[in-house]
């Protein structure tokens, strides 16, 4: 009998793991996070704050990166600004900013006549009222890159001649709906066009003076936005001891609406790497950490404009593409640029394997996370909360009373237990972003790893407006 007992003692100890093990998972040890209610406004942004770039290359010509896991860019299949499915796409993300831009705008020739030899691309004015008219159907503003390549650092393709161009062929256009960005990642230069074709910090200057006179001498109220340079992870603004860097540049030009490029990470189609792409880095408190760290290298008195931002630079990585971890980390992104940030441009709406949407116009698992934060956001963001890897982001909201929409995401390995803020109601959300069931008044529940849920709560402050 005793015998017996001895030999099931391993059995038992299995078992009882077993169950300790589902107890923990059910409901997790350790203190629970207790959700502060928000207190006051702590940024307000543009709004629309979301904008979408449609890549230079995909209207005119020129070369971009394949969908499929191949690492050489080749010429795509063109995209028409007429397309039926192109307007469906953006009226469904209204209001929303368009920006036309990236590398192919440094080789971009504006004209009807054939292209000049040293241009490698071509943009008509039938292009350019048809991108007019597909911004105001938008309902947000137009974001032109100005080309800053070597064919436009000679006269009559510098920047200033481009702007009295655009003027003849759009006259009407609202001058306060159109802004330009002075060339595209110029501080990279010396790798897309050769050493010899790298800007210093005072030609660029100078190039942004001679553009600033042009926009007064045609009275466009739009913003003239400088530097628009790479700024990549560990590594910061690349090549600033050589191009001069954003800091220095506001100071000289006393200008306050800065642009900068941020992707997280780079895809396998880089040359060069400062850190490989992966979901676990994305969602990881690490890459946070060097987001914070190069947005707060801007200078503080600037209004910063993100025009260019994807899970992972050269065209993302085919291994995440669609993924629900790429969905979950956009839509952390959104949320923390918004805390900084004037405006914010996604990269891409369509193709490479960081569209919003494939090829054919499905939606990926980031276009869906869009529609979520849309439904949630404001220009008024409220404070947030972290602990270890569960984030709050909240806003502020006037209709029908003062109230708060929070969306609380958990983006780590394990279950979080939380605590709600009295008087709050909370909201389920699937793995598509979708809200699920009705809003719920109870005060505990459980968050389970890589997953989140919306909370709204009522306020006894309104809604701050300029």
């Amino acid at each position: 009998m005793l015998r017996t007992h001895f030999y099931c003692l391993p059995f038992l100890t299995l078992i009882l793991a077993l169950m300790l093990a589902s107890a923990q998972t059910i409901w997790p040890s350790g203190k629970a996070i207790e959700l502060l209610a928000p207190k006051g406004i702590i940024h307000q942004t543009d709004w629309p704050f979301l904008g979408i770039s449609i890549d230079t290359s995909l209207v005119t010509g020129g070369y971009w990166w394949q969908e499929s896991a191949v690492g050489e860019a080749v010429q795509p299949a063109l995209l028409r600004l007429d397309d039926a499915n192109l307007r469906q796409a953006l009226a469904a993300l209204a209001p929303v900013h368009i920006r036309l831009g990236g590398t192919e705008a440094d080789r971009l020739y504006l004209g009807n006549n054939a292209k000049p030899e040293g241009f490698n691309s071509q943009l008509t004015e039938q292009d350019w009222q048809q991108l007019v008219l597909l911004s105001q159907s938008a309902q947000g503003d137009l974001l032109f890159n100005l080309g800053l390549g070597p064919m436009h650092r000679q006269s009559p393709w510098l920047a200033k001649d481009l702007i009295a161009l655009l003027m003849q062929w759009s006259p009407n256009f609202t001058q306060n709906q159109l802004h330009f960005e002075l060339g595209n990642e110029a501080n990279g230069h010396f790798f897309f066009f050769g050493p010899q074709h790298q800007l210093n910090a005072s030609q660029y200057l100078a190039h942004w003076q001679q553009t600033t006179d042009s926009l007064s001498q045609h009275q466009i109220e739009g913003k003239l936005l400088a530097k628009g340079s790479a700024f990549w992870p560990w590594i910061g603004e690349v090549n600033w001891q050589w191009a001069g860097s954003t800091p220095g540049f506001q100071q000289q030009s006393t200008t306050k609406d800065i642009s900068w490029h941020y992707y997280p990470s780079q895809s396998f189609r880089c040359g060069l790497r400062s850190q490989a792409s992966s979901a676990q880095y994305l969602l990881s408190n690490i890459n946070w950490q060097q987001w914070h760290r190069q947005q707060s290298s801007l200078p503080d008195t600037s209004r910063q404009w993100l025009t260019e931002i994807g899970p992972a630079q050269c065209g993302g990585d085919p291994g995440l593409d669609g993924s629900y971890e790429q969905g979950l980390w956009w839509l952390t992104q959104l949320a923390l640029a918004s805390q900084s940030q004037h405006r914010l441009y996604r990269q891409t709406l369509k193709g490479a394997s960081y569209g919003l949407l494939d090829q054919d116009w499905q939606p990926k698992a980031d276009w869906h996370a869009t529609l979520l934060w849309q439904q949630v956001a404001s220009p008024w963001v409220l404070n947030g909360q972290q602990e270890q890897q569960l984030w709050l982001f909240s806003y502020c909201h006037s209709e029908p009373r003062a109230h708060s929409l929070s969306l609380a995401i958990n983006l780590g390995p394990k279950e979080q237990r939380l605590v709600l803020p009295t008087g709050s109601q909370w909201q389920a959300v699937d793995r598509d972003f979708q809200t699920i069931g009705r809003w719920q008044a109870t005060t505990e529940l459980k968050l389970t790893s890589k997953s989140l849920i919306l909370i709204k709560q009522d306020l006894n402050y309104q809604c701050a407006i300029d």
